[in-house]
């Protein structure tokens, strides 16, 4: 990518250009030469990159710091090279860092993938099912056969060699603990480089060039691809991804009609609102059904499904060493009562971290009165209206009468809830920083528990903190009786017209403002982040005297940003799912905005895996994790909320019993406990209607079920056949008094079934 091979002062060089720094290293591995060094500026087959500071430079450690950071790295370095791994050293332009590039080659990598018996898959000639790798029997394997010899795929070459640095060193591998080494501060950081398909994958999926048809490059995602570069925890985020924007299509399209509708009549709450409210909460169901039949497809090409996955022990999980009662081996434990003994504290930190919402919810208050009292805007009175002073002689409030503008009452609303979207993006980010220490707090062993708390704990807050203020508008402020208060609360009271107005301003307030900030988060500020430490770097090599050279690959890709995992990715989109559903009868256009956003969003994500961030690390899952139990609560408050609306905030039903709409406020909880009774019977209908497996899916399953198992019997029935055989031969040169010549000697002690039988090393 341009980010790659251009420096920041703009200055572009082709790959070409670059000379080697240093000689290729050889050594034997097997029966082949193996290179243990390449030039990383000429397109060296490596797949990671290891970040070490360079010590001499460090002014503020000791001596003897200095001499155990450089041993730390002469030891990585001694372990890949004695695991096999081709391994290059090499300073960054600045001098200020050692990198460290490796690599494998394809039978390093064999021998690798049968020692962890990795999943691949079958051609199709033995039923396109996965099955464990065996070197023996590579022309099986989809991708080989028919004068093509079989490669890894670009995910599954990281693994493998991620596999053999961490692995054991009983077991041949390099044993090292990667991450302890950067949360030990003896290596900066480790990644893997992206592959030389990244370029293909970057036109295929951001660029849309993949697809075959016009419109379909709209929703367009190259799925197979993305996980066979990035991994199905991330291939599986798109997926999820390009579901929920597919069943956006009708409900941004009703919605926008909606919106038309809404502004053309009159009586537009009685006609719209319950219409809407019962349609967004069976479309809700009817998306999450659909996308139980996506993840069962998607999972079932992949071969993950039902699949167990290996959970690594997390580098900063500290606890006791003591023999474990199952292996007999050490390990480090942590009891859990130690773990449900900080529950109370933890609790007590997100409802502080609540209160604060709370306050921060009574400042904007606050803020939107002071506005429209300086418009001279109160309630929903136009032009002539009564606005109540505040002073310390009057803290109940002075009438004051003051004329008021379209643009100030309505602009006045908009700028609050800009504010207030601004407010919400705030306590986020200071609360995932808050959560994020508490669940390290708590000590989890492996990533997946941690990420469940994590998840579980932002959810709960984030949920206050993104709907607080619309909860506040759509079931307090209709209660507040401006013609029997005074003052604060004078300022707060509506009609239900005037509250369902409210509703929509806020709620279109904060959502734009949420995207705004989300896509220059996700787009700009890497990019800008990027070109200002090249710039930086720059000049600090100017400074010196010296004129800054290109940077390396390894170089170039260390300065990019870090995705740390789906939970940004997946967070937006649940709360955006709660915008969407909650609040669709007060304000259906944001399904549309959501449909747009959702849209952009597929290409803005492409393009920062691909060009603006580091390549993150594989991972396999079969599951979106807590995020589906989430969903499903949600679903169901999304009933409650709406008809809370529709009986409530909107004016469906009148409080004067005049009106021939009219309905008392005991009678209208009584119609929403029958309401949500009834959604929820449907809802518990289309669950059950809709199979959460395709047939033709759970036929597939059964097909390479069947195809796999016949293939393994093949394999056992085959290597049954050929030991007999062997033992028959076996015996039969026992009982023979003829001699064999050297070579037949020799060929035979080293047949695998003679070294079994006869104990022969070879």
């Amino acid at each position: 990518g341009d980010i790659v091979y251009r420096m920041a002062s703009g200055r572009s060089i082709e790959v070409d250009q670059f000379s080697p720094l240093m000689d290729i290293e050889k050594k034997t591995y097997g029966s082949k030469s193996v290179p243990l060094s390449y030039d990383p500026l000429v397109r060296a087959p490596y797949s990671y990159v290891l970040v070490f500071a360079n010590e001499e430079l460090l002014n503020k450690k000791s001596e003897a710091e200095k001499e155990n950071l450089r041993m730390e790295r002469i030891k990585v370095v001694s372990a890949l090279r004695a695991a096999g791994l081709t391994v290059q050293r090499f300073k960054s332009r600045d001098k200020d860092e050692y990198f460290v590039t490796v690599g494998a080659t394809q039978k390093r990598l064999e021998v690798e993938a049968e020692a962890n018996s990795i999943p691949v898959k079958l051609n199709e000639r033995h039923g396109g099912g996965y099955t464990e790798f065996k070197q023996a029997e590579l022309d099986f394997y989809e991708g080989s056969g028919e004068g093509n010899t079989f490669s890894f795929r670009t995910k599954e070459r990281v693994q493998l060699i991620k596999s053999i640095m961490e692995g054991s060193k009983r077991d041949g591998d390099a044993g090292l603990d990667l991450d302890k080494l950067v949360y030990t501060k003896k290596m900066k950081t480790y990644f893997a480089v992206h592959g030389p398909s990244r370029e293909k994958l970057f036109m295929e999926w951001a660029k849309s060039k993949g697809a075959k048809k016009w419109y379909q490059a709209v929703l367009y995602q190259p799925l197979d691809d993305v996980r066979d570069y990035f991994g199905s925890v991330i291939a599986l985020y798109f997926g999820f991804l390009g579901c929920y924007t597919k069943y956006l299509f009708i409900p941004g399209i009703v919605g926008l009609l909606g919106f038309i509708l809404q502004i053309a009549l009159t009586k537009k709450d009685t006609i719209l609102v319950p219409l809407f409210a019962v349609f967004f909460c069976l479309w809700s169901t009817v998306f999450l059904e659909a996308w139980k039949r996506e993840r069962a497809t998607l999972t079932t090409r992949w071969g993950v499904d039902g699949a167990s996955f290996k959970e690594e022990t997390r580098p900063a999980f500290d606890g006791e060493v003591r023999k474990s009662p199952i292996t007999g081996q050490e390990e480090v434990y942590y009891p859990s009562w130690k773990r449900r003994v900080k529950f109370p504290a933890v609790v007590a930190v997100i409802f502080t971290m609540i209160g604060m919402v709370v306050a921060a919810l009574i400042g904007i208050i606050a803020f939107k009165i002071v506005i429209q009292q300086m418009c001279g805007c109160q309630n929903s009175t136009i032009n002539t209206t009564v606005m109540y002073e505040f002073d310390m002689q009057h803290p109940v409030g002075v009438p004051v009468v003051a004329n008021c503008t379209y643009v100030c009452k309505y602009g006045g609303k908009v700028l609050g809830g800009i504010v207030n979207g601004i407010v919400i993006a705030i306590f986020n980010a200071i609360y995932k920083k808050v959560a994020t220490t508490l669940t390290k707090w708590e000590n989890h062993r492996t990533m997946s528990s941690f990420e469940t708390s994590l998840v579980i704990k932002s959810f709960l807050f984030q949920f206050v903190n993104s709907y607080v203020t619309l909860f506040y508008i759509a079931f307090f402020r209709p209660f507040i009786k401006i013609d029997h208060m005074g003052g604060f609360f004078q300022a707060q009271g509506c009609q239900p017209e005037e509250c369902m107005t409210d509703l929509f301003i806020q709620l279109l307030s904060i959502f734009g403002t949420q995207l705004l900030l989300g896509n220059f988060k996700e787009v700009v500020l890497p990019y800008i982040m990027a070109r200002i430490k090249m710039r930086l770097e720059e000049k600090k090599i100017l400074k010196t005297g010296q004129t800054p050279q290109p940077l390396s690959r390894p170089e170039a890709e260390s300065k990019l940003g870090v995705y740390p995992s789906t939970f940004d990715d997946y967070n937006e989109l649940i709360l955006q799912f709660g915008y969407v559903t909650f609040f669709a009868a007060a304000c259906p256009i944001v399904s549309f905005f959501a449909l747009l956003n959702n849209i952009l969003e597929i290409r803005v994500d492409s393009i920062k895996l691909c060009r603006s961030l580091r390549r993150p690390e594989v991972g396999e899952t079969d599951n979106i994790g807590a995020w589906r139990t989430i969903l499903h609560v949600m679903n169901i408050a999304a009933v409650m909320v709406n008809c809370g609306i529709v009986l409530i905030t909107s004016d469906t039903f009148s409080d004067d019993p005049a009106d021939y709409n009219y309905l008392s406020i005991p009678n209208r909880f009584l119609v929403f406990i029958v309401a949500e009774h009834a959604l929820f019977l449907l809802k518990i209908i289309l669950d059950l209607a809709i199979p959460d497996v395709p047939a033709a899916v759970e036929e597939e399953r059964l097909r390479k079920d069947f195809k796999t198992r016949s293939f393994h019997k093949q394999r056992v029935h085959t290597a049954e056949e050929e030991r007999t055989l062997t033992e028959d031969q076996m015996e039969e040169f026992e009982d023979s008094d003829c001699y064999m010549s050297d070579e037949e000697t020799a060929a035979a002690v080293t047949h695998p079934m003679l070294v079994d039988h006869y104990g022969i090393a070879k």
